[in-house]
């Protein structure tokens, strides 16, 4: 089971994007959408999702009503089977809901020194290295069910890797995907962008227009860990840049008042 993350009020948005690409959706909640797919899922899911900020996988669920609870559920996991040698883990968030449990800090530091406790006996060691790159693990707490998330994506996913520069206050590239999906747009009519800033909505707009996964100029951390199946990742690549259509004739356009935005956004075009 996993995860995708996206702006609270993508969450329909999402779903669809999910459907469309064959994947199950279980169920949304603010600004998240559980699904289940296998690898082969989860690397279009990366690839392909233009409204999802981050992919999870969830490693584990379970009751957690107190500290002890909390600690024994996580110190269960072969966390050696998620995290490669070359890394070490950070809890980089935390969340809880209606549960008994809410102070955050200590949820994390329990949780922390919980799979801290299993690589460390697994790989012989005393303690972790702070000089290795993270894995990060994201904690949810709802109705004392304590979720265990693996970040499968690395930099957001709205880093898609095209832009250039940056104007000032730009949009963030799944905003304006959502956005796009949101109004139904079609490639047929003529789209004009009347304060496009440094571009990202034309851009957006361009890539769904011919198809083009907005993932496939970058990488992700899932490439790193020890489930992930390269043949998997390279099959999935060039399934995706040959539903890549430039041919079609797309009639985009944006202005702005600001000089400079538009050269940032022809530049990021």
């Amino acid at each position: 089971t996993l995860s995708a993350l996206c702006a609270i009020g993508a969450e329909k948005v999402l779903s669809n994007e999910l459907k469309k690409l064959s994947l199950k959706v279980l169920e949304s909640a603010f600004g998240r959408v559980r699904f289940e797919a296998d690898i082969k899922g989860i690397w279009t899911a990366l690839l392909a999702l233009r409204s999802a900020d981050r992919v999870f996988l969830e490693v584990s669920r379970y009751e957690a009503r107190d500290f002890d609870q909390l600690f024994d559920g996580a110190r269960a996991i072969a966390w050696d089977a998620f995290i490669p040698e070359t890394r070490t883990v950070a809890i980089d968030k935390v969340r809880t809901r209606q549960s008994l449990l809410a102070a955050e800090t200590s949820i994390q530091s329990v949780i922390h020194k919980a799979i801290a406790g299993v690589l460390c006996e697994k790989r012989g060691l005393e303690r972790l290295s702070d000089w290795q790159e993270a894995c990060t693990i994201r904690v949810y707490i709802e109705k004392d069910i304590a979720c265990l998330m693996l970040d499968l994506s690395g930099e957001p996913l709205f880093r898609r890797g095209w832009r250039s520069e940056s104007g000032l206050a730009p949009l963030r590239e799944t905003t304006a995907a959502a956005i796009l999906l949101y109004s139904l747009w079609r490639r047929k009519t003529p789209l004009l962008d009347p304060f496009c800033g440094s571009g990202t909505f034309l851009v957006e707009a361009l890539l769904y227009a011919w198809d083009v996964a907005p993932g496939l100029g970058r990488s992700f951390t899932l490439s790193d860990l020890p489930f992930t199946q390269a043949a998997v990742e390279t099959a999935v690549r060039a399934e995706l840049r040959s539903r890549i259509d430039t041919n079609r004739h797309i009639r985009i356009a944006g202005n702005d008042t600001d000089p400079r935005s538009v050269s940032i956004a022809r530049s990021n075009l």
